[in-house]
């Protein structure tokens, strides 16, 4: 299994829209797969 990318490590993800298998969308992290929980205040890089 590859390892966490050090920059997820560090917290310094890169949110963006997500989805799951079922559609559901949610917010997560496009490196690692982290989802937000809910009332979490993310940074979205553009």
């Amino acid at each position: 299994m590859a390892k966490k990318p050090l920059r997820c490590r560090l917290g310094w993800h890169r949110w963006g829209p997500q989805h799951d298998e079922n559609g559901e969308r949610y917010l997560g992290c496009v490196r690692c797969h982290k989802r937000t929980e809910p009332g979490m205040r993310t940074r979205i890089a553009a």
